[in-house]
C-alpha cells in the first residue's frame, strides 16, 4: 500500500467504520449466540483493523497526514485536522452506540454534533444580522466547506482554520451595521445556550448548551486564526469600537483600488495612512507601504517593511510582504541574495497562484544580471494580471515596481 493512498480521508473513514462495526458486532455476538468461528473471525478482524487505525492516528499525532489530506483548489487551503478527527469520532462511536444501545457511547457520538450545532447557530446569528440590514450574503462557510452563493457551488473553505464564516457585502458600511453583524453570532450562541439549559434541560440540553457557551467564549475571547489571519468576533468588536477610522481607511483604499487608481492617487494621504497603521503587518500596513513606494518615500517604506518582516505575520498577508521585500531588496537595495531568499520564503508561504510571484521574480532576476529571464518573468506576470478576475486589484500596489522595471528593461 502506498503512503499517499494510506493518507486519503476516504480510506481512513472506511477503515475506522470497519473497525467500529466489527467491534460492535463482536460485542453482540455472544448475545446473539453466534458460532465460535464467527465470533473469532470478528475478533481478529477488529484487532487487525484496530492496529491499522491506530497507525493512522499516529500519523495524525505527528501532523504528517491529515493536514495534507484535504483537497483544496489553492495551495495551503486544506481541511484542518480537527474536522477529520470530529468526523472519525462520529464514525467510530455511532455504530457502537447503535449496536450496544449504551448511553455512554451515545453521549460520545453526540459530542461533535453538539459543537457542529453550536457553530451552525453562531453563523445563523451572523446571517440573521446581515439580513436585518438587507446585506447580500455572498458565501457561507461551515467547517471545511464553503457554499459560494454567487456561483452556487460548494468549494473548500476560505480559511481552513476557521470553524465557520458568513461573508456579506458592505457589512462595514456603518459602525452600527458592523457592530450588530459581528455580535450576531455570539448573541445567537447565548440565546441557544439559555434555551438548552432552561427550556430543554436534561443531559442532552446540558451537552448542547455547554457547546454553545464554549463557541460563545471562543468567538469573543479567541485570537486570530494562525493561518488565515482572520480575526475573532471579539477582536473585530474591539476594532469597531476603538479603531473605526483604521477600518474605514482600509475600506476606502480598497474601493479606490478596484477603480484602478494607483497609490499616489488615493484620496487618503500617506500621513493619513501612517496615522492608522499599527506595527502588526496588516493589510493596511501593506497598502501604506505601496503608497510610500509610489511617492518615492524610501525611508518610510523601508521602515514599514522592516517592521513587518521582523514579526510573525498572519498567513493572509505573509506571502505579499515577502514578495514586496524581495522586490524592494532587488530594485532599491540591489541585494540579490537577500531578495532571492525572500522570494523563496514567499513561495513557501502558500501563494494563491503561481503567477502571483512573477513580478518579484523578474526583479530578482534583474538584480542577478539575467535580463532576458527578467523580461520573460515580467511578461508572465502581466499575462497573469490580464487573466485575473480583477486586474486592478491584482496590479494594486505594484505600480512602482512596474515603473522601475520599465526603466531598466524597457517597456513591456
Amino acid at each position: 500500500m502506498k503512503v499517499g493512498r494510506f493518507r486519503t480521508p476516504a480510506l481512513s473513514v472506511a477503515l475506522l467504520l470497519g473497525f467500529s462495526t466489527a467491534l460492535a458486532l463482536s460485542m453482540q455476538s455472544e448475545r446473539r449466540s453466534w458460532s465460535v468461528g464467527v465470533r473469532l473471525a470478528l475478533g481478529v478482524l477488529a484487532i487487525v483493523l484496530g492496529l491499522v487505525v491506530g497507525a493512522r492516528f499516529v500519523f495524525i499525532a505527528t501532523g504528517t497526514a491529515l493536514d495534507s489530506a484535504g483537497k483544496a483548489d489553492r495551495p495551503g487551503r486544506t481541511i484542518q485536522t480537527k474536522w477529520w478527527v470530529g468526523g472519525y469520532w462520529i464514525v467510530f462511536f455511532l455504530p457502537l452506540a447503535v449496536a450496544t444501545q449504551t448511553l455512554l457511547f451515545w453521549w460520545l457520538a453526540a459530542v461533535p454534533l453538539a459543537f457542529l450545532t453550536a457553530t451552525l447557530v453562531h453563523e445563523c446569528g451572523h446571517a440573521a444580522a446581515a439580513l436585518a440590514f438587507r446585506l447580500r450574503i455572498t458565501a457561507v462557510q461551515l467547517g471545511p466547506l464553503l457554499l459560494d452563493l454567487k456561483e452556487w457551488r460548494v468549494a473548500p473553505a476560505i480559511a481552513s482554520d476557521l470553524g465557520g464564516a458568513v461573508v456579506a457585502n458592505d457589512a462595514y458600511r456603518s459602525r452600527l451595521c458592523a457592530l450588530l453583524f459581528t455580535i450576531g453570532g455570539p448573541l445567537a450562541n447565548l440565546a441557544f445556550a439559555i434555551v438548552c439549559f432552561m427550556a430543554w434541560g436534561g443531559p442532552v440540553g446540558i451537552l448542547f448548551g455547554s457547546a454553545s457557551v464554549i463557541s460563545l467564549a471562543n468567538g469573543l475571547l479567541g485570537s486570530s486564526t494562525p493561518n488565515s489571519g482572520l480575526k475573532s468576533d471579539g477582536q473585530a468588536l474591539d476594532d469597531i469600537l476603538w479603531s473605526w477610522p483604521r477600518l474605514t481607511a482600509e475600506r476606502q483604499i480598497r474601493a479606490e483600488v478596484l477603480l484602478g487608481r494607483r497609490p499616489r492617487e488615493w484620496s487618503l494621504s500617506l500621513s493619513d495612512c501612517l496615522a492608522e497603521v499599527k506595527e502588526d503587518g496588516t493589510f493596511l500596513a501593506l497598502l501604506t507601504f505601496a503608497r510610500a513606494m509610489d511617492e518615492q518615500q524610501m525611508q518610510v517604506a523601508e521602515r514599514l517593511l522592516h517592521e513587518a518582516l521582523s514579526i510573525p505575520l498572519p498567513r493572509n498577508v505573509r506571502g505579499d510582504w515577502y514578495l514586496e521585500g524581495a522586490t524592494f531588496h532587488a530594485l532599491v537595495l540591489s541585494d540579490a541574495r537577500r531578495a532571492a531568499e525572500l522570494l523563496e520564503q514567499a513561495r513557501g508561504s502558500g501563494l494563491p497562484e503561481p503567477g502571483y510571484a512573477l513580478l518579484a521574480e523578474a526583479a530578482v532576476l534583474l538584480a542577478q544580471g539575467k535580463q532576458a529571464e527578467a523580461r520573460a518573468a515580467r511578461a508572465g506576470w502581466l499575462d497573469h494580471v490580464s487573466r485575473s478576475k480583477n486586474p486592478n486589484y491584482t496590479r494594486a500596489g505594484h505600480e512602482w515596481a512596474i515603473d522601475e522595471l520599465a526603466k531598466r528593461l524597457g517597456p513591456a
